[in-house]
């Protein structure tokens, strides 16, 4: 019979930092060409962004701020 190697990976996890990103580089991403002007609305000059923020927020402004 074989037996079967299992990895514990739980204990070794590593945290992963999320890049967060200002409105200026969100705004020139090649991602976000065709939505430039509705990002210059929702996002601060301010703040720094995640895409997964960014997402969230366009998801929200799209949906007529319906949560």
């Amino acid at each position: 019979m074989s037996e079967k190697k299992t990895k514990n990976t739980t204990s070794k996890k590593k945290e992963v930092k999320e890049l967060k990103f200002s409105k200026e580089q969100i705004i020139k991403s090649n991602k976000h060409t065709h939505i430039r002007d509705a990002l210059n609305a929702i996002l601060k000059d301010s703040e720094k962004y995640s895409l997964k923020e960014v997402d969230a927020k366009l998801k929200e402004f799209y949906e007529g701020g319906k949560k």
